[in-house]
């Protein structure tokens, strides 16, 4: 990103901003042809919209998968626990029935591995479902189909951004939002 020259009014004093992203974000307002609204997505609906290629898990803006194997089976153990989980953030683009993952990519993978890949081995760890601790999804789906149905079928919040990913200034007000949600987060412990 480039550099900013920002004048302060009241002092006539020049700054420079490295970041001109966080600069001009603060500027940012919803278009007034975008709008937003929540939704509830079944497990199983997620991810048939990522087989299909409806939902793009990994645009531009997007970190990569960083969640380990142990927070993998963390946040399946909680989907079996039915613990709330957070809502995960996707954009709309009517024009092409296309989503953007804005928030949630280490969810929304996890989720997919689970209901992709049967030769995946959940982590074994304290406080970890007996059920699910150690064993491949293959396993956990022979042993206690109830247990695979209910990741299938839980909802996860969503809340939608309708907008068209080819004007500008829609992508910049996906970026506000992504980079909101992403840089003030803390580490628990």
């Amino acid at each position: 990103m480039t550099d900013l020259a920002i004048i302060d009014d009241k002092q006539g004093i020049e700054k420079e901003e490295n970041d001109s992203f966080e600069a001009a974000s603060y500027e940012v307002i919803p278009p007034k042809d975008v709008f937003v609204y929540n939704e509830l997505r079944s497990c199983a609906d997620l991810v048939r919209l990522v087989n299909e290629g409806t939902l793009n898990i990994k645009p531009d803006f997007q970190r990569n998968i960083v969640w380990n194997n142990s927070q993998q089976t963390e946040f399946i153990d909680s989907l079996v626990k039915q613990l709330p989980i957070p809502s995960m953030c996707f954009s709309l683009d009517p024009s092409t029935q296309t989503r953007l993952v804005i928030d949630g990519l280490q969810r929304i993978s996890t989720i997919t591995k689970f209901l992709n890949e049967k030769d995946w081995r959940l982590a074994k760890s304290d406080g970890i479902s007996k059920n699910l601790a150690g064993k491949t999804v293959h396993e956990i789906e022979k042993e206690n189909p109830t247990l695979y149905k209910l990741v299938q079928n839980t909802s996860i919040p969503v809340t939608i951004v309708h907008c068209d990913k080819n004007k500008s200034e829609h992508m910049e007000y996906l970026f506000m939002i992504f980079h909101r949600l992403n840089k003030s987060g803390t580490k628990l412990y």
